[in-house]
């Protein structure tokens, strides 16, 4: 697959049209999340559907073929088996299970696979590939949700504690 299509593109095209290069354009910043994105800074949201297609299905049908089970705090979620997905997640929740004052932020689960858009997006969503784990959102942001636009987030209240970032 060809890593750049040899365009140069603005933040909206990258969302609109990325390809492989533009989705490793940004990277998510080390540390604590309660800092407030910026402008046109939106890590995870730049992807290539190709990419992905060739990596996770390239339809909801065969995605679906390739999920199993993952037991998460209780509740039995679809990931998908492909890259690993499933084994990195049961690694994750192992290493989270000796820390159980954390549950709170983990569960319930907002969900696994949902063959979708990116909000405001034209491309696939990461959870349309079973790749992608919402945990508990009641201690979560985005900035869709806290009614702004990028870098204009009137309350950001993201309040994962970091042992959880350092454990995915």
């Amino acid at each position: 697959m060809p890593v750049d299509d040899g365009k140069t593109k603005d933040h909206a095209e990258k969302l609109a049209v990325g390809d492989i290069e533009d989705s490793l354009s940004q990277l998510y910043p080390a540390g604590p999340c309660e800092t407030k994105p910026d402008v046109n800074v939106d890590p995870g949201r730049i992807r290539s559907d190709a990419l992905m297609m060739r990596l996770y299905g390239k339809s909801a049908k065969e995605v679906e073929a390739s999920l199993v089970p993952v037991d998460w705090f209780g509740k039995r979620l679809r990931v998908t088996r492909r890259q690993g997905a499933a084994a990195a997640l049961e690694k994750v929740r192992d290493e989270l299970k000796t820390m159980p004052d954390l549950k709170t932020f983990l569960a319930p689960s907002a969900g696994t696979f949902n063959w979708r858009k990116v909000s405001g997006a034209p491309n696939i969503s990461v959870h349309s590939f079973g790749a992608a784990i919402d945990i508990n959102t009641q201690y979560a942001d985005y900035w869709v949700w806290a009614g702004g636009k990028p870098g204009r987030v009137p309350q950001y209240r993201n309040r994962y504690p970091m042992a959880i970032v350092d454990a995915f």
